[in-house]
């Protein structure tokens, strides 16, 4: 993920979790935590627990958030004279880039709450009176991860959005949800579309899509991986037979068990698969046109 991503994404979770954003700047954003978010970012379990206990008003963190070091707006903070401290030198400041342990709690904090979404493309706040109905149709996002396995591994990410008004899949749909601002919250003099498919049927759309997709992959580093497993049973095989042959009656239980448990690790090593899983999915509604496709 480069910065840019890592913003919008980061930008999304804020919104969906009702955080008030102070200041937006390039590269950075300064924001008051809502409740949720602050449970589940400042590891203050005591506090909270303190909280609920008393049934008073909490007072969540305010964090300044920077996704890129080299390149934003952020100024300093400015000192005070003695026993005054600025409202900016107050607030923390947190790196979220990739790899980065503030993004990580990011990370599991999404993975841990659900790997479902629901959101809306933002229109204006106060739409001008008279002004019609904004069409808005509904898309099934999902991000699979897909693993070609034998003694080497790879892994690739697709992500499919799926019309449940026309049917249509576009590839590529998380690169097309970044370049749009998307909130939680349905938009005012908005008209959503009926639907026309069921998510299980969209559902099933994507699973189809994805199987047809990857039949037609070259599969020869599947043929050299079963070649590779038929070398290493050969050498276990010429090994252990050996060995056998030449152990007392009372040895040669523990051996065999042994030669068992080498055939199953060599297989399951070296046997060529591919597994493909939904890592995370959600229900978009944009804007019509839609989508615009590159």
């Amino acid at each position: 993920m480069n910065a840019t991503q890592i913003e919008s994404f980061m930008m999304q979770y804020l919104q969906a979790t009702n955080c008030h954003i102070i200041e937006k700047g390039v590269g950075y954003v300064t924001v008051k935590l809502s409740p949720q978010a602050d449970k589940e970012l400042t590891q203050r379990s005591y506090y909270w627990g303190f909280v609920e206990r008393m049934g008073i008003e909490p007072e969540t963190m305010t964090y300044c958030f920077i996704f890129d070091p080299l390149n934003n707006t952020l100024e300093p903070p400015v000192m005070g004279g003695p026993g005054v401290i600025d409202f900016a030198a107050r607030v923390q400041r947190h790196e979220v880039s990739f790899g980065s342990p503030r993004l990580g709690q990011v990370f599991r904090s999404v993975h841990n709450k659900g790997r479902w979404i629901n959101l809306f493309e933002a229109s204006p706040v106060n739409p001008p009176k008279g002004k019609p109905p904004v069409g808005y149709s509904t898309w099934l996002g999902i991000n699979y991860k897909v693993e070609f396995t034998c003694d080497m591994k790879r892994s690739e990410l697709h992500s499919l959005g799926i019309s449940l008004n026309s049917g249509e899949i576009v590839e590529n749909f998380h690169q097309t949800l970044l370049k749009k601002k998307l909130s939680p919250r349905l938009p005012l003099n908005v008209h959503l579309q009926p639907k026309q498919m069921t998510l299980q049927k969209t559902a099933a759309l994507a699973e189809q899509y994805m199987e047809n997709k990857l039949k037609v992959y070259d599969h020869s580093w599947a043929v050299e991986a079963r070649e590779r497993l038929k070398v290493e049973q050969s050498r276990m095989d010429d090994y252990y037979i050996e060995l056998l042959a030449s152990l007392e009656e009372e040895h040669k239980t523990e051996v065999s068990e042994q030669y068992q448990k080498r055939q199953q690790e060599i297989n399951s090593q070296y046997h060529p698969r591919i597994e493909a899983a939904a890592i995370n999915c959600g229900l978009f509604h944009l804007k019509i046109p839609q989508l615009s496709i590159n």
